[in-house]
């Protein structure tokens, strides 16, 4: 009987045996960004975002509401501020710090703005953020046990303000499960990646170094030798119990 336990014990354990998963994201343009941009005149100009937010399906790649992950971005990423940038290593190159949001849809509204205002400053957000129509994520969810909301800085220029709820800062690592560590909320499909920045029209990315990193340990799923030495154990204690009973 110890013996049947045992095996039946050693089976049911390697059946939960799972190994994590990592998926990298492609290159994420330091151009597009779902916050709020200038879109007014300024001392530069206005700003025009431009290239594709990345949106990853989360579910298609494995993963489920509720599910522990960890969110890292590329330790080496780096991009330039202005447009003489051409070539990696020049002095304009800048760390690359990328924010994040769940959205059950992925859509992002287009970059727009009916609303300007001069007040607020550097590091705080100007009043009024709300009723800017810029770059937005339609539904933002809230992540569990996930990291604090971030209150992203006003644009460069006319400190118009920026900030929304719900999104965060995404750690830099190149070790896997060593990062922004947060459970996918309900709903949460889709994981929506961008440079944190507040003027995007001059950046550039000339070694398409910006990406980021998802770890995951997918459900653990029983490999057939596991099965098989269940089942083993499974007839072995029905001989048992027979023999009980005879």
């Amino acid at each position: 009987m110890n013996k049947v336990l045992v095996l039946f014990a050693a089976a049911a354990s390697l059946s939960t045996a799972a190994f994590g998963n990592t998926i990298q994201s492609g290159a994420i343009s330091p151009n597009a960004t779902y916050l709020h941009i200038q879109t007014t005149g300024g001392t530069l100009g206005a700003d025009t975002a431009s290239g594709t937010v990345m949106v990853l399906d989360l579910f298609s790649l494995g993963m489920t509401s509720g599910q522990a992950i960890t969110i890292r971005g590329n330790t080496a990423a780096n991009f330039c501020s202005n447009t003489g940038c051409t070539v990696n290593g020049l002095p304009a190159q800048a760390g690359a710090q990328l924010i994040a949001a769940f959205s059950p849809d992925g859509i992002i509204a287009p970059n727009s703005s009916t609303t300007s205002t001069t007040t607020g400053g550097t590091g705080t957000n100007a009043p009024g953020a709300n009723n800017l129509n810029g770059a937005r994520i339609t539904a933002l969810l809230v992540a569990l046990l996930g990291p604090s909301n971030i209150d992203t800085v006003p644009t460069f220029d006319h400190a118009e303000g920026t900030n929304i709820a719900n999104d965060f800062l995404v750690a830099q690592s190149n070790v896997a499960f060593t990062g922004t560590n947060v459970n996918i909320p309900t709903g949460g499909r889709y994981l929506i990646l961008a440079v944190y920045d507040s003027r995007y029209v001059d950046n550039s990315d000339p070694d398409s170094n910006i990406f980021a990193f998802v770890d995951f340990v997918p459900a653990a799923v029983p490999e057939p030798a596991s099965i098989g030495m269940i089942g083993a154990g499974l007839l072995a204690l029905g001989a048992w119990a027979r023999r009980r009973r005879a």
